[in-house]
């Protein structure tokens, strides 16, 4: 009886491990946490791609600034027929001519090279007016 009984003790153990319930929930698990880290790893790279756009787009706009400042300043060396005025100083830190760019607040006039005064905030107002009676009627 022995014999019986231990042999049939043997073919139990081998049908609980050929017994495959539970690879199926072993199998989801792995393929969710895959599936977890691609969709992190998406994520990630489009923040990455888009953190990159952004530094594209200051350093052009930095870019185009300084362009624009070195052409404002072209212009400004251009119309001058003397170069010697500019390196001449009359206190050792001022040039003897200034530039016609002019960086006001928009409240206070400013003086064009022929004499004329421009005021900013009041034409800024003018235009304000001008508006609101256009999106008025």
């Amino acid at each position: 009886m022995t014999c019986l009984h231990s042999s049939r003790l043997v073919t139990r153990r081998l049908r609980r491990a050929s017994d495959e319930r539970g690879i199926a929930l072993v199998v989801a698990l792995l393929v969710m946490c895959l599936l977890t880290a691609l969709g992190m790893a998406l994520m990630l790279t489009s923040q990455t791609e888009t953190m990159i756009s952004a530094n594209y787009r200051d350093s052009m706009e930095g870019q185009y600034a300084a362009d624009a400042a070195l052409e404002r300043v072209m212009d400004d060396v251009l119309t001058v027929h003397d170069w010697n005025t500019l390196l001449a100083t009359t206190d050792g830190v001022t040039a003897g001519v200034t530039s016609g760019f002019h960086d006001t607040a928009p409240s206070s006039p400013i003086t064009l090279p022929d004499g004329r005064t421009v005021d900013l905030e009041g034409h800024l107002h003018d235009q304000l007016r001008e508006d609101d009676g256009v999106l008025g009627e």
